[in-house]
């Protein structure tokens, strides 16, 4: 698993759902002074996960198995290390 794939793994589950179950989605007051290029400059991790992540036929389902097997078995099984 690619190492910006694997830091959106543990992004998710260690903080993101836990968040996303408690906050209500923005509404468009919220998102009216987003500015995408500032956030893109900011989390370049972030945005070559999700620009890697969400290509033609990929799931929520997909990248919550993914996640899922990455916390399961670990990182380092996944990176196929043996140290």
């Amino acid at each position: 698993m690619p190492p910006a794939r694997e830091e959106a793994g543990r992004t998710s589950f260690t903080v993101g759902h836990v968040l996303e179950e408690q906050a209500p989605r923005p509404d468009a007051d919220a998102l009216k002074d987003f500015d995408m290029a500032t956030f893109t400059e900011k989390h370049p991790t972030v945005m070559a996960a999700i620009t890697e992540y969400f290509q033609p036929g990929r799931t929520v389902d997909d990248l919550f198995r993914e996640c899922l097997e990455l916390i399961i078995e670990g990182a380092t099984t996944k990176s196929g290390s043996t140290s």
